[in-house]
């Protein structure tokens, strides 16, 4: 008897090629992607698929793509789902939560959603409406999925000075909070007027103690100042999050990991904006790794490491033996990708490791 096997359309394709390289760090794009990730697969005691199999199913440009269903359910277990059955209902959900807001998938294209029409004529009233009824019970899923909807809108509207309007009216609501501004964060300041979305942001923090908030908007701020190397500007970002406010490690190790590390990063930015010596903080931050490594995850680490890899390579005192001591407090972490990872510079390394879910769209 014949194998069961599965047609996979593009859509389908894109979608667990997606959600396989949210949890292996890098983007499958050749044949060593392929070969690395049939060793992730093994190194997870599950049966192999050899790299010639996932070069078919994730870089041929072929509608007719037919896995069998055995591969399939590996592939699922590989990403903690109990078979490929339990995965496509996940699919199907997530394509019928897009159609609540108008959003219609054909094969590999999507229509315009209701909201991306609101965004782009600026008519937020019925946005707004939809917004303030949805169900608080909302999962991350589909939280996510309106963040991405309302950060292409943003980033591709055809005028941009209308972003405006949208933070002014929208910053308050929770779900704009969540899914916009945490979930797709955008420190690259890809989306026209998005500082002024931030500040926005900041404005609405209802709760005074708040300190996740407040470091996570104000961090991005000081980033988008350093990279534009205005001084004037970042030194006042930075004297708002390191000298009118102080907080214990404990509180800090309270909040979400990125606010988290790159607080305890950018602090390098703000003694060289003040002319001081980096070298007691640096020998800091690395008795900061080397204490809480071992309760880090995969992601966590990635996360870390990528912000660490990004302030090294913006700080003025960067040195070839901070990026050594970076490579071997990590190295377990390069065991996970590629061998040509190794060879890689600090800065050719941050595209990779970029859990920013905006990446996807820079």
């Amino acid at each position: 008897m014949p194998k069961p096997k599965h047609l996979l359309n593009l859509f389908i394709k894109k979608e667990l090629k997606w959600r396989i390289q949210d949890k292996i760090g890098f983007n499958i794009t050749n044949k060593l992607d392929c070969k690395k990730l049939s060793e992730l697969i093994r190194d997870e005691n599950l049966p192999v698929i050899s790299e010639s199999t996932l070069y078919r199913i994730f870089l041929v440009d072929n509608h007719k793509s037919t896995p069998y269903l055995h591969t399939l359910n590996i592939l699922a277990q590989f990403i903690k789902y109990s078979d490929w059955e339990s995965l496509s209902k996940i699919f199907n959900d997530r394509a019928y939560f897009q159609m609540k807001y108008g959003q219609f998938a054909n094969e590999d294209k999507f229509t315009k959603s209701l909201i991306t029409c609101c965004i782009e004529s600026n008519d937020l009233t019925p946005f707004i409406d939809f917004c303030e009824h949805l169900p608080a019970n909302l999962s991350n899923e589909e939280t996510h999925l309106i963040g991405e909807e309302i950060y292409c809108a943003l980033l591709n509207t055809p005028n941009p000075d209308q972003n405006i309007d949208f933070f002014r009216s929208t910053s308050h609501l929770p779900i704009i909070r969540k899914a916009f501004f945490e979930f797709m964060a955008d420190p690259g300041f890809k989306i026209p007027h998005y500082r002024f979305g931030l500040e926005c942001y900041i404005n609405n923090i209802k709760d005074q103690y708040n300190i996740q908030d407040f470091i996570f908007a104000k961090s991005l701020l000081l980033l988008d100042y350093i990279y534009k190397n205005d001084s004037e500007n970042a030194l006042i970002i930075a004297e708002e999050l390191y000298d009118k406010k102080t907080y214990s490690e404990e509180e800090l190790n309270s909040i979400h990991i990125y606010p988290c590390i790159r607080f305890l990063s950018y602090r390098i930015f703000h003694i060289e904006l003040q002319g001081e010596p980096t070298t007691n903080h640096l020998d800091y931050l690395f008795k900061y790794i080397q204490s809480r490594y071992e309760a880090w995850d995969h992601l966590e680490k990635r996360i870390v490491f990528h912000t660490l890899c990004e302030t090294f390579f913006l700080c003025q005192t960067n040195t070839e033996s901070q990026e050594k001591k970076l490579k071997e407090l990590f190295k377990d972490l390069y065991l996970y990708y590629p061998d040509y990872f190794n060879e890689a510079t600090l800065q050719e390394l941050l595209v990779y490791f970029n859990t920013n879910s905006a990446a996807t769209y820079l």
